[in-house]
């Protein structure tokens, strides 16, 4: 049995990555419980750590052959098992930090996962660079679902999902929108913002994106898992993906369009509007997705097992 514990239970994150480990062996999810993911269908979850059950919790996981931490506040979930510290470091045992809590806490997961005898390190490539990673990391994105391949209209339409209100300050949405109103002056287009859809909804509307905005690099730089789900489905992409961040020894640069800022985006989608073979670019993107980290076709665990024995 693999067990997989997470404080995001999300369907593009750890759900996906019970999904693409659950070829394997039996897989389980488990995960605290925070209100805000009590609306999750069914079957997302397999178990919920409460004070009433976390001894059958930490039997479930003192007796799996694989444990996956799924990110770096995961190590909150498994302090919560009774005993943790006397079993845990003699787990198969493997950690994918790649949120704000390991960004946050770094020097406390690190100590957590090296007492744990952490077999494997996982960051996002946009973490890689960052002089806290421990060595030897290895560069991991989330599985991406390709069963949404766009069915698009001949009028050009541009998306950007900053998702809640929060996330629009990080993603520099309102930026983003002055520079579409300036360009709708003088182009023909459409243009959407998903906010607050369901995830499969948001999924199905990104699909119909001829060119999708991620974010801006005004707060943050990097791709964000809406921005590779919107390659999946043969959008063109546009984010503040530095150029280095993901050029390693273990998967070629996306072919996304990099943007530093207001000026740098506004040139950007005017050179794309002007293009007749947004298309192939689409296509291009879709391809490297089905390379690296497609979650049906088995990219995204022939990649992991590279460097998990399984």
């Amino acid at each position: 049995m693999i067990s997989i514990l997470a404080t995001d239970p999300s369907f593009g994150g750890s759900h996906n990555v019970k999904r693409a480990l659950s070829v394997l062996d039996k897989t389980v999810l488990i995960c605290t419980h925070p209100d805000k993911w009590r609306g999750r269908p069914a079957g997302t979850i397999d178990a919920i750590i409460t004070k009433e059950n976390a001894k059958k919790c930490a039997q479930t996981v003192k007796s799996s052959r694989f444990v996956f931490l799924v990110g770096g506040s995961a190590i909150r979930v498994i302090r919560q098992l009774p005993g943790y510290s006397t079993w845990a470091p003699k787990l198969n045992l493997v950690a994918w930090a790649t949120d704000s809590y390991y960004r946050e806490r770094h020097k406390e997961v690190n100590r957590t996962l090296k007492a744990l005898r952490c077999k494997q390190f996982f960051i996002l490539p946009d973490n890689s660079l960052l002089p806290y990673v421990p060595r030897n990391s290895v560069p991991l994105m989330h599985p991406i679902s390709l069963a949404y391949k766009g069915e698009r209209s001949r009028r050009v339409t541009i998306m950007h999902s900053p998702g809640t209100r929060t996330k629009r300050r990080q993603k520099g949405s309102a930026v983003i929108e002055g520079v579409i109103k300036r360009l709708q002056l003088e182009y023909d287009f459409d243009y959407r913002c998903l906010m607050k859809l369901p995830y499969k909804k948001c999924l199905e509307q990104q699909a119909l994106a001829h060119i999708f905005i991620d974010k801006i690099g005004l707060v943050g730089v990097g791709l964000g898992k809406s921005g590779l789900e919107a390659m999946a489905s043969g959008a063109v992409v546009v984010s503040a993906l530095h150029e280095t961040k993901c050029t390693s020894n273990f998967f070629t640069p996306p072919p996304v369009f990099m943007v530093t800022g207001e000026e740098d985006l506004e040139d950007t989608l005017r050179t794309l509007l002007e293009r007749k073979d947004l298309a192939d670019l689409g296509h291009r993107a879709r391809e490297w997705i089905a390379q690296y980290w497609g979650l049906e076709n088995g990219a995204w665990l022939n990649y992991f097992r590279r460097f998990v024995n399984l």
